[in-house]
């Protein structure tokens, strides 16, 4: 399993022991029967967390991984806007992180 997965997979486990609510997202295009399917803009966090009164994005991104240039700079700007609306926004290298994340909301 790569670095990614094996966050995520760390990372899901905790939210469904946590009885928060939350949804995992999926970005970019889909082929499917007929065409292709748009999934979630792109540089969209890979996790949605609804803490009691506020929102917060994780965006997964274990230590070292590389993100090429147009992706990294849509996900800054994913962070950007949903930190202006008020949202909560973490970059979370570690399982760690998630964990302090939610702590802190």
């Amino acid at each position: 399993m790569t670095p990614e997965g094996k966050l995520k997979a760390a990372t899901l486990e905790l939210l469904k022991r946590s009885g928060l609510f939350w949804e995992r997202m999926q970005s970019g295009k889909v082929k499917v029967k007929g065409g292709f399917m748009n999934l979630c803009k792109e540089g969209t966090a890979d996790l949605v967390v609804f803490p009691q009164g506020c929102v917060l994005w994780i965006e997964l991104k274990p230590k070292g991984q590389k993100t090429s240039k147009d992706r990294a700079e849509k996900q800054a700007a994913f962070a950007e806007k949903v930190k202006a609306l008020g949202h909560l926004h973490v970059k979370a290298e570690s399982i760690e992180d998630v964990k302090q994340a939610l702590e802190d909301v």
